[in-house]
């Protein structure tokens, strides 16, 4: 114990505070900003994996190629 039981209710509270931001990520929300109502969002239209002609999924890599080479039998 450090003296008082309201000094360590204090260090109690502000330990579980620092515990709480750093396992929830409540740093990067607060801090984060976020668009403005008149911008419009943009989205990703990149996609890193699609169907190929006969439905398997393939993937690709960011340039768009695929990320593995093709067997032919």
């Amino acid at each position: 114990m450090t003296g008082s039981v309201w000094t360590d209710l204090l260090l109690f509270v502000a330990f579980i505070a620092l515990l709480s931001i750093g396992m929830f990520r409540l740093d990067t929300i607060i801090t984060s900003s976020r668009p403005k109502s008149g911008q419009p969002i943009k989205q990703q239209h990149d996609k890193f994996c699609v169907p190929d002609k006969s439905g398997k999924i393939i993937l690709l890599d960011p340039d768009g190629r695929r990320s593995r080479k093709v067997t032919r039998r």
